[in-house]
């Protein structure tokens, strides 16, 4: 075995008494932070960082006079929680228009019938989400993950939903005139009933969605993947669908489309 050096061996030891000292006092501080981080750490900057980590482990955001308060009352009070934590925190109702939420993980979150409105939900992850009646009107979702998101009666007019995953996604009854779909996965996507008019949906793929009465009234679908996608009783009034690849989609008329069914339904 090899030779340990004295001031080695001291460092180490040095080293754990201040990680034992600062999981004691981080415990302390976390069941009721009387004195702020400042004074219990002293102005150590690895003591400060330790006990920020394990407050923000906690759900605890604190600024350096010790003012600690949860992601969501955070979210409410500020309105900017930019890459917060919110995973299935309960903000049913909650009037954040306006808020910064881009990059926060929203996994799990009950946002139903929250008030969302111009809210910056950019590249925010939303999977499992409970979105039902909120109002996301004129919200930015760009790049943002919805897959497996629930969205009923949803107020989505004036989106932007760009680059967005709302894969498999409960979207029936949603308001989306006239909504940015553009270059979105809307793929196994439930739209029953949803109202497109005047959306764009140009290179959106639609692939297996279920579009049986959607309103697409002047929707704007170039280039987008319908491959077996459900048409029955939509209205396409005025739509674009140039390039738009329906091959084996249900029409309107709940006729099947055949292969070649490129821009049009060949029946």
């Amino acid at each position: 075995m090899g030779v340990v050096q004295k001031g080695k061996l001291k460092g180490s030891a040095l080293a754990l008494m201040a990680f034992m000292f600062t999981c004691t006092v981080t415990m302390w501080v976390v069941s009721a932070s009387a004195l702020t981080i400042t004074e219990i750490c002293k102005l150590d900057a690895e003591c400060n960082n330790a006990l920020e980590t394990a407050l923000k482990k906690r759900g605890l955001i604190c600024d350096p006079q010790g003012n600690c308060m949860t992601q969501v009352e955070k979210l409410k009070t500020t309105k900017k929680c930019a890459q917060c934590n919110l995973t299935r925190a309960d903000i049913t109702g909650a009037n954040i228009s306006g808020a910064d939420l881009s990059d926060a993980n929203l996994t799990g979150t009950d946002l139903s019938s929250a008030n969302l409105s111009g809210a910056n939900l950019s590249k925010a992850t939303l999977s499992h989400a409970n979105l039902s009646n909120a109002d996301l009107s004129g919200a930015i979702l760009s790049g943002a993950t919805l897959s497996n998101t629930n969205l009923t009666n949803a107020n989505l007019s004036n989106a932007n939903l760009t680059n967005a995953d709302l894969s498999r996604a409960n979207l029936t009854g949603a308001n989306l005139t006239p909504a940015d779909l553009s270059r979105t996965n809307l793929s196994n996507t439930n739209l029953t009933n949803a109202n497109l008019t005047n959306a764009n949906l140009s290179d959106a793929n639609l692939l297996a969605a279920n579009l049986a009465g959607a309103n697409l009234n002047l929707a704007n679908l170039t280039n987008a993947t319908l491959n077996k996608a459900n048409l029955s009783t939509a209205n396409l009034t005025g739509a674009n669908l140039t390039n738009a690849n329906l091959t084996g989609a249900i029409w309107t008329d709940r006729k099947k489309c055949k292969k070649v069914s490129i821009g049009k339904c060949v029946k």
